[in-house]
């Protein structure tokens, strides 16, 4: 997405590599280090080397009580954060959570602005989580609500019957299919674009990184049935578990999980 870079990395030791990588890709082992290894810089690197540590949003959010957080992560040695927000729309019977201003709303952003600013006035650094709550894809349940029929998750029988599968009554923001087309573009649109709109000022400086939280389709085993989408082919004779292993049906998943996820994020 323009002049940012979007990673992928499931631990500190994932995201220092991926960080390293990205900034010898780029030069920046040059301009961190003035052209030559330092042994000084070395053990004190640049905040982007540095672990990130979840920063839960799921109160309250007050600027000051905020700001007097990112001091003392910062005074602890927290020189990275990764700013996680929990909206009242994510699993309100399951996690109760008093989050306001809400995900995604003016007040948001404006508070969100002020901490990256002042992350920045400290040398740190903060990753964008790009949803509300979790797995990404949904945009708590915007990229749902948008078209129910059309990115609702859908399974295949054996006998090549195609079900759509209701949201569970619990959930008040349902992830989308995201292997349906369109589904990944209508993600971006609700869930990055917004941040770009209001925080662009920040990317590629303060906000280096961006964390997706394991996207990914249905994979529920009932009995015989497999993840599907409208575009996906049709098989037909699939009726157990070692043909659809030779059919290679769960390979073809993957890729296509892939091309339409993970390749656009």
């Amino acid at each position: 997405m323009e002049s940012w870079v979007l990673l992928r990395a499931a631990s500190p030791v994932g995201r220092l590599l991926a960080a390293i990588a990205i900034s010898l890709a780029a030069g920046g082992w040059t301009e961190a280090f003035g052209g030559g290894f330092s042994k000084a810089d070395f053990n004190t690197p640049p905040a982007e080397f540095y672990p990130s540590f979840f920063w839960v949003w799921g109160g309250p959010l007050l600027e000051d009580v905020l700001i007097a957080e990112m001091d003392d992560m910062a005074a602890h040695g927290a020189k990275t954060a990764c700013i996680h927000p929990y909206p009242k729309a994510f699993r309100p019977k399951m996690i109760d959570v008093p989050m306001s201003p809400d995900f995604l709303t003016d007040g948001y952003f404006d508070l969100y602005g002020k901490v990256l600013d002042h992350i920045a006035g400290l040398g740190g650094k903060a990753w964008l989580y790009d949803e509300g709550g979790w797995p990404s894809g949904g945009a708590c349940g915007r990229v749902y609500a948008s078209d129910p029929k059309r990115f609702c998750n859908r399974m295949m029988t054996a006998d090549g019957t195609v079900v759509e599968i209701a949201p569970a009554p619990e959930i008040s923001a349902p992830v989308p299919s995201v292997i349906e087309p369109g589904a990944t573009e209508k993600f971006i649109q609700f869930a990055y674009e917004p941040y770009r709109a209001r925080l662009s000022r920040h990317f590629g400086k303060t906000m280096m990184f961006a964390f997706t939280d394991e996207p990914g389709y249905s994979k529920r085993r009932d009995g015989e049935k497999i993840p599907w989408c409208t575009d996906f082919p049709r098989a037909q004779g699939l009726r157990h578990s070692a043909v659809l292993r030779r059919t290679g049906v769960w390979h073809q998943l993957c890729r296509k999980n892939r091309q339409s996820t993970h390749r656009l994020l």
